[in-house]
């Protein structure tokens, strides 16, 4: 007796009792699915039994693990633990600190690293991480060659317009 005709005849007269072993049957078909669209691909012959109820054959890989969403959400600062202003983890510091280098870069011509940083005020160590940036580049091979602007730089620097400020402190 063929899927087909176990479905006509659960159809025939059905009752609620034969709704429930409608659903039943359909679930068994369900859980067939890959295994059956696996043998078809690979044209194998058919098994001579089939799986039991519920069980799907190993074929393929195994399932992906369930996701698990984050334990907890981002905690908001207020108070006096707040983000200020010229805190370097606050959003658009970098690029303020980038636009300043640009800007003074563009006013003096090329400097070295510690040239900037004492110009701008900040520590030396902290100057590093900008002028990696792809806004600026050496002049030449060596590590003493001083820094100057790319045209990227210039590019960002005309979009930003003119400094608001006193281009002197940042910290």
């Amino acid at each position: 007796m063929t899927v087909i005709d176990r479905l006509t005849a659960l159809l025939a007269g059905a009752t609620p009792t034969d709704l429930a072993d409608l659903d039943a049957e359909i679930a068994r078909l369900a859980a067939m699915r890959p295994w059956l669209v696996a043998a078809l691909a690979s044209k194998a012959p058919a098994p001579s039994e089939e799986p039991p109820p519920g069980k799907v054959p190993a074929v393929g890989q195994p399932p992906a693990p369930p996701h698990q969403p984050k334990a907890g959400k981002r905690v908001v600062r207020t108070g006096p633990s707040a983000p200020r202003p010229g805190d370097p983890n606050a959003a658009g510091f970098a690029k303020t600190r980038r636009l300043a280098v640009a800007r003074l870069l563009a006013d003096r011509g090329p400097l070295r690293g510690r040239e900037i940083a004492a110009a701008l005020r900040i520590p030396s160590g902290s100057i590093t991480g900008t002028l990696t940036h792809p806004w600026f580049t050496r002049t030449g091979p060596a590590l003493r060659d001083p820094f100057q602007l790319t045209a990227a730089g210039r590019l960002a620097l005309a979009e930003a317009g003119p400094a608001t400020g006193p281009p002197a402190a940042i910290s």
